[in-house]
């Protein structure tokens, strides 16, 4: 069995797709065995001899998502042998009667595809469950189904052409994907090209064998003879994350403190703890003025810890989609461009540090020892000499303070 292709996460066994992978769910009722998949999805199934009859049942993911998210749109599921329909279902939402599928094979097939679709093209929450699945071969005896290759498709960003979302047309791109491994880490690249006009995005994953820590990075490129389409709507990240509540630390404010004072006082860098909806973004082309480029999502059992890597202007916009889980999308603030042939533009790269436990600062803690270990160039892994200078100050000045801490 291989998953040739699916709009979001990976092809779940005896699982749900849905963030959290619980029980495979039809209709309020759950079932012990099948595959959860995410739209659009191509799950083919290969057998070294014929098959003669497939029983299943098929359906959207009964869960508080999709019942929240259920006008967004519908699914279609299809069994597909040798390029042909055997079977469809309609359009079905998660409110509808399992898909029930009880179909004998034509002669001599040895490969069928089960797909899922989004009817209109949106494949948001297209949580698809394919149920009880059961293949039998010539002499009524059933066969085994056993995963093999998975390939990965769901990435989490999300841009604009010309006004489209990347989620309507991004699973359609060529693509290129290729593994490294390295002492410390492995490195997972994915390239995809549009066919007919080589607009180029590419997405550069490391994971780390020490840590549980991911690093990524996005560009894009102009691999054709013309203007791209308009770059616009740059979510590095757009995700969601297991998560009740999340906390960002305040940056340095620059002006009168409302109790009057400096510019700079000691209720900079605070950390501030929310539970709804909160849009953030940083002040004066600068990285941590007003917030820090970090965000820690906690929730009953662990959570993450969110760093933005950029050096000018960046937009963070939270919501609690229920008590559960946080959409959380980040970029920079306003991007809206195009490239010319040729031309080429890298994207914040973004770190994630998971935790387990009921105790957030163990995620700090991963995060500091990650920095130091593994992060940092082993020539410099020491305290680091600070200084504090205005930065309009002719670089005179500041070439003057390094000069002063060098001699001491």
């Amino acid at each position: 069995m291989q998953c040739l292709k699916q709009g979001w996460g990976k092809l779940q066994v005896d699982r749900t797709i849905c963030i959290g992978n619980g029980p495979l769910t039809l209709n309020g009722k759950e079932y012990k065995h099948g595959l959860g998949t995410h739209t659009d999805s191509e799950i083919k199934i290969i057998a070294t001899k014929p098959m003669r009859r497939i029983k299943l049942l098929a359906g959207v993911n009964d869960s508080d998502f999709t019942r929240k998210n259920h006008d967004i749109d519908d699914i279609i599921f299809r069994i597909e042998a040798n390029n042909n329909v055997l079977a469809q279902s309609g359009n079905m939402k998660v409110s509808d009667e399992p898909f029930a599928c009880d179909l004998e094979l034509p002669d001599g097939v040895c490969e069928i595809s089960l797909i899922a679709i989004s009817a209109k093209g949106n494949i948001a929450f297209g949580h698809a469950n394919w149920c009880n699945v059961e293949i039998f071969n010539s002499d009524g005896k059933p066969m085994p189904l056993t995963a093999t290759v998975e390939p990965m498709t769901y990435v989490p960003f999300t841009f604009c052409l010309d006004g489209i979302s990347s989620k309507s047309f991004l699973h359609k791109w060529e693509r290129q994907e290729k593994e490294e491994q390295f002492d410390r880490f492995t490195r997972r690249t994915i390239i995809f090209t549009e066919p007919k006009d080589k607009f180029e995005c590419s997405f550069v994953l490391d994971t780390w064998k020490d840590y549980p820590v991911s690093y990524y990075k996005v560009s894009f490129a102009n691999r054709g003879s013309a203007d791209s389409p308009v770059l616009s709507d740059v979510k590095v990240l757009d995700d969601i994350f297991a998560a009740n509540t999340y906390t960002c630390a305040e940056g340095g404010i620059c002006g009168d403190h409302p109790e009057g004072g400096p510019e700079c006082w000691r209720d900079n860098f605070h950390l501030k703890t929310f539970n709804d909806k909160q849009s953030f973004i940083t002040l004066s082309g600068r990285s941590s003025k007003e917030w820090m480029p970090f965000i820690r999502l906690d929730g009953p059992e662990g959570g993450s810890i969110i760093s933005i890597g950029w050096t000018g202007i960046w937009q963070m916009d939270t919501k609690l989609l229920s008590n559960e889980f946080v959409s959380l999308k980040a970029g920079i603030a306003d991007m809206q461009t195009y490239l010319r042939p040729g031309e080429e533009i890298s994207q914040p790269g973004i770190m994630r540090v998971d935790y387990s436990g009921k105790d957030p600062i163990a995620g700090h803690n991963i995060l500091r020892r990650f920095l130091l270990n593994e992060w940092i160039p082993e020539n410099m892994r020491c305290a680091p000499v600070m200084t504090s200078s205005w930065g309009g100050m002719p670089a005179k000045y500041h070439l003057e303070h390094i000069e002063l801490m060098h001699r001491n």
